[in-house]
C-alpha cells in the first residue's frame, strides 16, 4: 500500500483515500510481482530527501 500512496495517492488522511489505497494495491498485484513493487517502493524511498 506504501508504493500506491507514494506514487498515486495524496497523503491526506481521510477513510476514503484509505479504501482506494487498498482496493489500487490489491490491482497493483494482478500487475506486478512482490519484487517489482519492492524495486518500486524502494527507488521512491531511497530517492526521497
Amino acid at each position: 500500500m506504501q508504493v500506491v500512496r507514494n506514487y498515486v495517492l495524496s497523503f491526506e488522511r481521510t477513510y476514503e483515500r484509505k479504501l482506494k489505497e487498498i482496493i489500487l494495491a490489491w490491482k497493483l498485484e494482478d500487475y506486478l510481482n512482490k519484487e517489482e513493487i519492492f524495486e518500486l517502493y524502494f527507488n521512491k524511498a531511497f530517492f526521497r530527501k
